[in-house]
Protein backbone atom coordinates (compact mmCIF):
# COMPACT_ATOMS: atom_id res chain seq x y z
CA UNK A 1 0.00 0.00 0.00
CA UNK A 2 1.07 3.65 -0.88
CA UNK A 3 2.23 5.29 2.30
CA UNK A 4 1.97 9.26 1.54
CA UNK A 5 4.96 12.26 3.40
CA UNK A 6 2.95 15.27 3.45
CA UNK A 7 5.60 18.20 3.52
CA UNK A 8 4.12 21.22 4.74
CA UNK A 9 0.71 19.26 5.63
CA UNK A 10 -0.76 22.20 7.93
CA UNK A 11 -1.26 23.91 4.24
CA UNK A 12 -5.55 24.46 3.58
CA UNK A 13 -5.17 21.88 0.81
CA UNK A 14 -2.26 19.49 1.87
CA UNK A 15 -3.83 19.01 5.04
CA UNK A 16 -7.47 18.45 3.77
CA UNK A 17 -5.77 15.83 1.45
CA UNK A 18 -4.06 14.04 3.98
CA UNK A 19 -7.44 13.88 6.16
CA UNK A 20 -9.50 12.66 3.17
CA UNK A 21 -6.60 9.84 3.00
CA UNK A 22 -6.73 9.19 6.73
CA UNK A 23 -10.42 8.60 6.61
CA UNK A 24 -10.53 6.36 3.41
CA UNK A 25 -7.91 4.09 5.31
CA UNK A 26 -4.08 5.35 3.88
CA UNK A 27 -1.69 5.68 5.18
CA UNK A 28 -0.12 9.39 5.83
CA UNK A 29 2.42 11.32 7.39
CA UNK A 30 4.00 14.46 7.07
CA UNK A 31 6.15 17.33 8.56
CA UNK A 32 5.11 21.50 8.40
CA UNK A 33 7.29 24.54 9.09
CA UNK A 34 5.52 25.57 12.14
CA UNK A 35 6.21 22.28 13.95
CA UNK A 36 7.21 22.00 16.96
CA UNK A 37 7.17 25.58 18.11
CA UNK A 38 3.40 26.14 16.85
CA UNK A 39 1.76 22.96 17.99
CA UNK A 40 -1.23 24.81 19.04
CA UNK A 41 -1.42 25.26 15.06
CA UNK A 42 -5.15 24.97 14.32
CA UNK A 43 -4.50 22.38 11.73
CA UNK A 44 -1.83 20.89 13.14
CA UNK A 45 -4.21 19.82 16.19
CA UNK A 46 -6.38 18.50 14.37
CA UNK A 47 -4.13 16.11 12.03
CA UNK A 48 -3.40 15.19 15.66
CA UNK A 49 -6.59 14.09 16.78
CA UNK A 50 -6.20 11.79 13.52
CA UNK A 51 -3.48 10.44 15.12
CA UNK A 52 -1.49 11.53 11.90
CA UNK A 53 2.61 10.93 12.93
CA UNK A 54 3.94 15.01 12.23
CA UNK A 55 7.63 15.83 11.97
CA UNK A 56 10.13 19.29 11.85
CA UNK A 57 10.85 19.75 7.84
CA UNK A 58 14.48 18.59 8.93
CA UNK A 59 14.27 15.49 7.15
CA UNK A 60 13.94 12.84 10.38
CA UNK A 61 10.37 11.78 8.72
CA UNK A 62 11.44 10.65 5.91
CA UNK A 63 12.23 6.84 6.00
CA UNK A 64 12.26 3.58 3.57
CA UNK A 65 8.74 3.32 4.84
CA UNK A 66 7.49 6.78 2.69
CA UNK A 67 6.74 5.49 -0.96
CA UNK A 68 5.67 9.05 -2.07
CA UNK A 69 6.25 12.76 -1.25
CA UNK A 70 4.05 15.38 -1.67
CA UNK A 71 4.61 18.53 -2.03
CA UNK A 72 2.72 21.54 -2.86
CA UNK A 73 3.52 24.99 -4.90
CA UNK A 74 5.02 26.71 -1.86
CA UNK A 75 7.49 24.10 -0.87
CA UNK A 76 11.00 25.55 -2.18
CA UNK A 77 13.98 23.34 -3.76
CA UNK A 78 16.23 23.46 -0.84
CA UNK A 79 13.38 22.16 1.78
CA UNK A 80 15.53 19.33 3.42
CA UNK A 81 12.59 17.41 3.28
CA UNK A 82 12.60 17.24 -0.18
CA UNK A 83 16.53 17.05 -0.59
CA UNK A 84 16.15 13.70 1.48
CA UNK A 85 13.48 12.32 -0.56
CA UNK A 86 15.73 12.78 -3.71
CA UNK A 87 18.80 11.76 -2.11
CA UNK A 88 16.81 8.23 -1.45
CA UNK A 89 15.00 8.25 -4.29
CA UNK A 90 11.47 8.43 -3.38
CA UNK A 91 8.82 9.32 -6.06
CA UNK A 92 7.64 13.07 -5.35
CA UNK A 93 4.51 14.82 -6.38
CA UNK A 94 2.68 17.28 -6.48
CA UNK A 95 -0.50 17.78 -4.33
CA UNK A 96 -2.65 18.64 -7.29
CA UNK A 97 -1.62 16.07 -9.58
CA UNK A 98 -1.83 13.45 -6.73
CA UNK A 99 -5.62 14.89 -5.99
CA UNK A 100 -5.84 14.89 -9.91
CA UNK A 101 -5.00 10.96 -10.38
CA UNK A 102 -7.14 10.32 -7.37
CA UNK A 103 -9.98 12.10 -8.68
CA UNK A 104 -9.43 10.71 -12.22
CA UNK A 105 -9.80 7.31 -10.94
CA UNK A 106 -13.18 7.75 -9.95
CA UNK A 107 -16.03 8.72 -11.61
CA UNK A 108 -15.50 12.64 -10.87
CA UNK A 109 -17.44 16.13 -10.97
CA UNK A 110 -15.38 18.85 -10.27
CA UNK A 111 -16.31 22.23 -9.43
CA UNK A 112 -13.96 25.30 -10.10
CA UNK A 113 -14.55 28.83 -10.48
CA UNK A 114 -12.47 32.45 -8.73
CA UNK A 115 -15.07 32.04 -6.55
CA UNK A 116 -18.10 29.88 -4.83
CA UNK A 117 -16.38 27.05 -5.56
CA UNK A 118 -16.36 25.62 -1.31
CA UNK A 119 -19.75 26.32 -1.09
CA UNK A 120 -21.20 24.62 -4.29
CA UNK A 121 -19.39 21.54 -3.24
CA UNK A 122 -20.76 21.83 0.01
CA UNK A 123 -24.42 22.23 -1.35
CA UNK A 124 -24.16 19.40 -3.94
CA UNK A 125 -22.40 17.00 -1.27
CA UNK A 126 -25.33 18.15 1.56
CA UNK A 127 -27.69 16.96 -1.70
CA UNK A 128 -25.96 13.33 -2.22
CA UNK A 129 -26.01 12.74 1.61
CA UNK A 130 -29.54 13.95 1.89
CA UNK A 131 -30.26 10.71 -0.78
CA UNK A 132 -27.98 8.66 0.35
CA UNK A 133 -25.86 8.59 -3.12
CA UNK A 134 -22.50 7.20 -2.65
CA UNK A 135 -19.85 9.76 -3.22
CA UNK A 136 -16.66 11.31 -1.53
CA UNK A 137 -15.74 14.43 -1.63
CA UNK A 138 -12.82 16.92 -1.51
CA UNK A 139 -12.82 20.53 -0.31
CA UNK A 140 -11.85 23.38 1.02
CA UNK A 141 -13.17 23.58 4.34
CA UNK A 142 -15.89 21.61 6.70
CA UNK A 143 -19.65 21.45 6.06
CA UNK A 144 -21.48 23.29 8.97
CA UNK A 145 -23.53 20.11 10.31
CA UNK A 146 -22.85 17.63 7.82
CA UNK A 147 -25.06 15.23 7.19
CA UNK A 148 -24.74 11.81 7.95
CA UNK A 149 -24.26 9.15 5.33
CA UNK A 150 -25.57 5.59 5.99
CA UNK A 151 -23.42 4.06 3.05
CA UNK A 152 -19.46 4.08 3.40
CA UNK A 153 -17.82 6.40 1.12
CA UNK A 154 -15.90 4.60 -1.77
CA UNK A 155 -17.95 1.62 -1.30
CA UNK A 156 -18.61 -0.30 -4.54
CA UNK A 157 -17.93 0.26 -8.25
CA UNK A 158 -20.74 3.06 -8.62
CA UNK A 159 -19.14 5.90 -6.23
CA UNK A 160 -18.24 9.08 -7.59
CA UNK A 161 -16.03 12.02 -6.16
CA UNK A 162 -16.93 15.44 -5.94
CA UNK A 163 -14.14 18.02 -5.77
CA UNK A 164 -13.10 21.44 -5.62
CA UNK A 165 -10.55 22.50 -8.24
CA UNK A 166 -8.52 25.42 -7.30
CA UNK A 167 -7.86 27.83 -10.26
CA UNK A 168 -4.92 29.71 -8.11
CA UNK A 169 -1.80 27.03 -9.09
CA UNK A 170 -3.63 26.55 -12.70
CA UNK A 171 -4.97 22.65 -11.61
CA UNK A 172 -7.90 22.31 -13.25
CA UNK A 173 -6.07 21.51 -16.44
CA UNK A 174 -5.04 18.36 -14.81
CA UNK A 175 -8.76 16.91 -14.23
CA UNK A 176 -10.88 15.07 -16.48
CA UNK A 177 -14.36 15.37 -15.06
CA UNK A 178 -17.58 13.29 -16.04
CA UNK A 179 -19.54 17.03 -15.84
CA UNK A 180 -18.61 19.73 -14.06
CA UNK A 181 -19.17 23.51 -12.98
CA UNK A 182 -17.07 26.61 -13.25
CA UNK A 183 -18.66 29.02 -11.11
CA UNK A 184 -17.44 32.14 -12.71
CA UNK A 185 -13.94 33.65 -13.59
CA UNK A 186 -12.83 37.44 -12.33
CA UNK A 187 -9.50 38.65 -11.69
CA UNK A 188 -7.65 36.85 -8.41
CA UNK A 189 -4.85 34.67 -8.13
CA UNK A 190 -3.84 35.08 -11.84
CA UNK A 191 -4.53 37.06 -14.62
CA UNK A 192 -7.82 36.75 -16.65
CA UNK A 193 -5.97 36.06 -19.71
CA UNK A 194 -4.28 32.74 -18.29
CA UNK A 195 -7.01 32.32 -16.07
CA UNK A 196 -9.44 31.16 -19.46
CA UNK A 197 -6.53 29.80 -20.92
CA UNK A 198 -6.88 27.57 -17.86
CA UNK A 199 -10.27 26.90 -17.51
CA UNK A 200 -10.97 26.71 -21.39
CA UNK A 201 -8.71 23.31 -21.11
CA UNK A 202 -10.52 21.91 -18.25
CA UNK A 203 -13.60 22.76 -20.18
CA UNK A 204 -12.16 20.61 -22.73
CA UNK A 205 -11.18 17.82 -20.52
CA UNK A 206 -15.03 17.58 -19.67
CA UNK A 207 -16.70 14.21 -20.51
CA UNK A 208 -20.01 15.85 -20.14
CA UNK A 209 -22.18 18.09 -18.87
CA UNK A 210 -20.52 21.55 -18.23
CA UNK A 211 -22.08 24.15 -16.25
CA UNK A 212 -21.29 27.90 -16.64
CA UNK A 213 -22.48 31.18 -15.40
CA UNK A 214 -24.98 33.18 -17.89
CA UNK A 215 -24.59 36.73 -15.81
CA UNK A 216 -20.50 36.33 -15.75
CA UNK A 217 -19.13 38.36 -18.94
CA UNK A 218 -15.69 36.44 -18.63
CA UNK A 219 -17.56 33.21 -18.30
CA UNK A 220 -19.57 33.84 -21.41
CA UNK A 221 -16.20 34.83 -23.59
CA UNK A 222 -15.22 31.58 -22.37
CA UNK A 223 -18.00 29.94 -23.61
CA UNK A 224 -17.43 31.28 -27.06
CA UNK A 225 -13.75 29.14 -26.89
CA UNK A 226 -15.55 25.60 -25.82
CA UNK A 227 -16.14 23.39 -28.85
CA UNK A 228 -18.59 20.08 -28.88
CA UNK A 229 -19.57 20.06 -25.34
CA UNK A 230 -22.77 19.77 -23.65
CA UNK A 231 -23.00 23.63 -21.62
CA UNK A 232 -25.97 24.73 -19.60
CA UNK A 233 -25.75 27.83 -17.92
CA UNK A 234 -27.57 29.31 -14.69
CA UNK A 235 -28.23 33.25 -13.84
CA UNK A 236 -29.98 35.53 -12.23
CA UNK A 237 -30.16 38.51 -14.63
CA UNK A 238 -29.13 37.14 -18.19
CA UNK A 239 -31.96 34.15 -20.15
CA UNK A 240 -30.36 30.71 -18.45
CA UNK A 241 -31.23 27.10 -18.44
CA UNK A 242 -31.17 27.36 -14.55
CA UNK A 243 -32.90 30.62 -13.91
CA UNK A 244 -34.16 32.19 -10.53
CA UNK A 245 -37.16 33.96 -9.91
CA UNK A 246 -38.96 35.72 -7.29
CA UNK A 247 -36.24 35.89 -5.38
CA UNK A 248 -36.47 37.65 -1.72
CA UNK A 249 -32.77 37.77 0.37
CA UNK A 250 -33.27 37.70 4.72
CA UNK A 251 -31.26 37.63 7.46
CA UNK A 252 -32.93 33.92 7.47
CA UNK A 253 -31.53 32.79 3.84
CA UNK A 254 -32.67 33.09 0.53
CA UNK A 255 -36.32 31.84 -1.06
CA UNK A 256 -36.43 31.63 -4.97
CA UNK A 257 -38.30 29.73 -7.82
CA UNK A 258 -36.74 27.73 -10.51
CA UNK A 259 -37.75 25.71 -12.60
CA UNK A 260 -41.01 25.76 -11.07
CA UNK A 261 -39.93 24.64 -7.78
CA UNK A 262 -39.65 26.70 -4.73
CA UNK A 263 -36.17 27.14 -2.65
CA UNK A 264 -35.29 28.21 0.63
CA UNK A 265 -31.71 28.46 1.58
CA UNK A 266 -30.75 28.66 5.05
CA UNK A 267 -26.88 30.89 3.54
CA UNK A 268 -27.74 34.61 2.81
CA UNK A 269 -26.31 36.35 -0.09
CA UNK A 270 -27.55 36.68 -3.73
CA UNK A 271 -24.34 35.40 -4.29
CA UNK A 272 -25.45 32.20 -2.76
CA UNK A 273 -28.48 32.32 -4.83
CA UNK A 274 -25.92 31.93 -7.51
CA UNK A 275 -24.13 29.05 -6.08
CA UNK A 276 -26.92 27.23 -5.56
CA UNK A 277 -28.40 27.45 -8.72
CA UNK A 278 -24.85 26.24 -10.30
CA UNK A 279 -25.21 23.08 -7.95
CA UNK A 280 -29.10 22.47 -8.72
CA UNK A 281 -27.79 22.57 -12.42
CA UNK A 282 -24.98 19.98 -11.46
CA UNK A 283 -27.07 17.44 -9.37
CA UNK A 284 -30.13 17.62 -11.80
CA UNK A 285 -27.54 16.40 -15.04
CA UNK A 286 -26.54 13.92 -12.39
CA UNK A 287 -29.96 12.20 -13.16
CA UNK A 288 -31.09 13.43 -8.74
CA UNK A 289 -34.81 13.71 -8.71
CA UNK A 290 -35.91 17.46 -8.61
CA UNK A 291 -37.58 17.47 -5.37
CA UNK A 292 -34.69 15.56 -3.72
CA UNK A 293 -32.55 18.24 -4.59
CA UNK A 294 -34.94 21.01 -3.55
CA UNK A 295 -35.46 18.99 -0.11
CA UNK A 296 -31.79 18.70 -0.02
CA UNK A 297 -30.51 22.09 -0.44
CA UNK A 298 -32.97 23.39 2.92
CA UNK A 299 -30.37 21.01 4.88
CA UNK A 300 -27.35 22.73 3.86
CA UNK A 301 -26.38 25.28 6.46
CA UNK A 302 -23.60 26.52 5.38
CA UNK A 303 -19.52 26.07 5.05
CA UNK A 304 -16.95 27.27 8.08
CA UNK A 305 -15.70 30.69 7.23
CA UNK A 306 -18.23 31.12 4.76
CA UNK A 307 -20.33 34.08 6.53
CA UNK A 308 -20.27 32.31 9.23
CA UNK A 309 -21.73 33.54 12.24
CA UNK A 310 -20.22 33.22 14.81
CA UNK A 311 -22.34 35.11 17.81
CA UNK A 312 -25.05 36.97 18.10
CA UNK A 313 -26.46 38.72 20.90
CA UNK A 314 -28.23 42.46 21.78
CA UNK A 315 -29.27 42.43 17.74
CA UNK A 316 -25.01 42.59 17.41
CA UNK A 317 -23.56 39.72 14.78
CA UNK A 318 -20.23 38.75 14.45
CA UNK A 319 -19.13 36.65 11.41
CA UNK A 320 -16.29 35.01 10.22
CA UNK A 321 -15.23 34.76 6.32
CA UNK A 322 -12.70 33.14 3.93
CA UNK A 323 -13.33 36.10 1.38
CA UNK A 324 -10.22 38.07 0.24
CA UNK A 325 -10.34 38.90 -3.77
CA UNK A 326 -12.37 42.08 -4.62
CA UNK A 327 -15.59 39.79 -6.33
CA UNK A 328 -15.65 37.53 -2.97
CA UNK A 329 -15.17 40.84 -0.42
CA UNK A 330 -17.80 42.69 -2.47
CA UNK A 331 -20.41 40.04 -2.14
CA UNK A 332 -19.91 38.98 1.88
CA UNK A 333 -19.98 43.07 2.64
CA UNK A 334 -22.72 43.73 0.55
CA UNK A 335 -24.88 40.87 1.82
CA UNK A 336 -24.31 41.81 5.95
CA UNK A 337 -24.98 45.85 4.86
CA UNK A 338 -28.32 44.76 3.92
CA UNK A 339 -29.31 43.47 7.42
CA UNK A 340 -26.96 46.61 9.45
CA UNK A 341 -26.57 49.33 10.76
CA UNK A 342 -22.69 49.89 10.74
CA UNK A 343 -20.27 47.30 9.76
CA UNK A 344 -17.04 46.73 11.12
CA UNK A 345 -14.72 44.95 8.95
CA UNK A 346 -11.12 43.08 9.96
CA UNK A 347 -9.07 42.04 7.52
CA UNK A 348 -6.04 40.35 6.70
CA UNK A 349 -4.66 40.64 2.86
CA UNK A 350 -3.87 36.74 1.65
CA UNK A 351 -0.54 37.85 0.48
CA UNK A 352 1.83 40.01 -1.12
CA UNK A 353 1.63 38.85 -4.57
CA UNK A 354 -2.22 39.07 -4.63
CA UNK A 355 -2.21 42.94 -3.01
CA UNK A 356 0.13 44.28 -5.81
CA UNK A 357 -2.26 42.38 -8.26
CA UNK A 358 -5.43 43.51 -6.61
CA UNK A 359 -4.81 46.70 -5.04
CA UNK A 360 -6.89 48.79 -6.89
CA UNK A 361 -9.43 46.29 -7.16
CA UNK A 362 -9.94 45.64 -3.46
CA UNK A 363 -10.52 48.98 -2.56
CA UNK A 364 -12.26 50.05 -4.94
CA UNK A 365 -14.70 46.71 -4.11
CA UNK A 366 -15.07 47.71 -0.50
CA UNK A 367 -15.26 51.57 -1.28
CA UNK A 368 -18.63 49.94 -3.21
CA UNK A 369 -19.73 47.96 -0.32
CA UNK A 370 -19.08 50.06 2.96
CA UNK A 371 -19.72 53.83 3.64
CA UNK A 372 -17.98 56.27 5.26
CA UNK A 373 -19.63 55.39 8.64
CA UNK A 374 -18.30 51.94 8.64
CA UNK A 375 -15.32 50.80 10.00
CA UNK A 376 -12.66 49.26 8.61
CA UNK A 377 -9.36 47.97 10.22
CA UNK A 378 -6.37 46.25 8.06
CA UNK A 379 -4.19 43.82 9.84
CA UNK A 380 -0.22 42.67 8.28
CA UNK A 381 -0.55 41.34 5.08
CA UNK A 382 -0.15 37.55 5.72
CA UNK A 383 3.40 36.59 5.36
CA UNK A 384 3.76 32.35 3.81
CA UNK A 385 7.67 33.15 3.77
CA UNK A 386 9.52 32.39 0.56
CA UNK A 387 11.06 35.02 -1.93
CA UNK A 388 7.75 37.05 -2.11
CA UNK A 389 7.54 40.78 -3.36
CA UNK A 390 7.02 42.23 -0.11
CA UNK A 391 6.97 46.41 -1.70
CA UNK A 392 3.89 46.24 -0.38
CA UNK A 393 2.15 47.10 2.92
CA UNK A 394 -1.15 47.02 4.32
CA UNK A 395 -0.93 50.98 5.32
CA UNK A 396 -0.79 51.38 1.76
CA UNK A 397 -4.22 49.79 1.02
CA UNK A 398 -5.73 52.23 4.13
CA UNK A 399 -4.18 54.96 3.18
CA UNK A 400 -5.75 54.35 -0.25
CA UNK A 401 -9.09 54.41 1.32
CA UNK A 402 -8.35 56.85 3.38
CA UNK A 403 -8.43 58.82 -0.17
CA UNK A 404 -11.44 58.07 -1.03
CA UNK A 405 -13.20 59.00 2.21
CA UNK A 406 -13.51 55.59 4.31
CA UNK A 407 -12.90 54.88 7.84
CA UNK A 408 -9.86 52.92 7.57
CA UNK A 409 -6.79 52.17 10.15
CA UNK A 410 -3.90 49.59 10.15
CA UNK A 411 -3.71 47.80 13.15
CA UNK A 412 -0.08 46.04 14.13
CA UNK A 413 -1.07 43.40 16.79
CA UNK A 414 -5.32 41.73 16.49
CA UNK A 415 -4.91 41.79 20.23
CA UNK A 416 -6.21 45.50 19.87
CA UNK A 417 -8.95 45.32 18.00
CA UNK A 418 -11.47 44.18 20.59
CA UNK A 419 -10.53 47.64 22.68
CA UNK A 420 -10.93 49.51 18.97
CA UNK A 421 -14.59 48.39 18.45
CA UNK A 422 -15.92 47.72 21.89
CA UNK A 423 -16.65 52.34 22.53
CA UNK A 424 -18.48 52.12 19.46
CA UNK A 425 -20.35 48.81 18.55
CA UNK A 426 -24.23 49.14 19.86
CA UNK A 427 -27.27 47.40 18.86
CA UNK A 428 -28.22 46.62 15.00
CA UNK A 429 -24.31 46.41 14.29
CA UNK A 430 -21.97 43.48 12.58
CA UNK A 431 -18.64 42.76 13.16
CA UNK A 432 -16.86 40.37 10.51
CA UNK A 433 -13.56 38.92 10.12
CA UNK A 434 -12.54 38.31 6.85
CA UNK A 435 -9.38 37.12 5.21
CA UNK A 436 -7.40 33.99 3.85
CA UNK A 437 -4.37 31.44 4.61
CA UNK A 438 -4.00 32.90 8.27
CA UNK A 439 -5.15 30.27 10.17
CA UNK A 440 -5.58 32.00 13.18
CA UNK A 441 -8.22 34.25 12.02
CA UNK A 442 -11.23 31.55 13.21
CA UNK A 443 -10.01 31.54 16.18
CA UNK A 444 -9.08 35.38 16.62
CA UNK A 445 -13.44 36.04 15.37
CA UNK A 446 -14.26 33.71 18.24
CA UNK A 447 -12.03 35.57 20.85
CA UNK A 448 -13.36 38.81 19.27
CA UNK A 449 -16.99 37.38 19.63
CA UNK A 450 -16.01 36.91 23.69
CA UNK A 451 -14.20 39.88 23.74
CA UNK A 452 -16.78 41.90 22.80
CA UNK A 453 -20.40 40.01 23.58
CA UNK A 454 -19.39 38.35 26.73
CA UNK A 455 -21.54 34.96 26.62
CA UNK A 456 -23.74 34.62 23.64
CA UNK A 457 -26.79 33.14 22.17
Amino acid sequence: MENYYFVGIAGTGMSRLALLFTKLGIPVSGSDRFYPDQQNHPMLERLALKNIPIYPQDGSGITEAVTTVVISAAIERDNPDLKKAVSMGIPIITRSQLLADFFDSHKGYGITGTSGKTTITGMVTTVLRHVNYPHTYYCGDDICDELPLKSPCLDGDDVVMIAEIDESDGSPVLYHSQSAVISNVSLDHKGLGELLDIFEKFANQCADTLVMNADCLSSMQLKTRIKDKNIVTFGIHNPADYFAEKISLTRQGVYFECKGLSYHLRVQGLHNCYNALSAIALLDNMGIDAQAIRDGMEKFNGMHRRLELVAKKNDIHIYDDFSHNPEKMYAALNTLKQTCMRLYLIFRPHGFGPMLMLRKKLVESICNALSASDMIFFLDIFDAGGTADRSIHASDLVADLQKSGMNAVYVESMETVADMIKPHITQGETVVVMGARDPYLSRFARKLASDLLGSVE
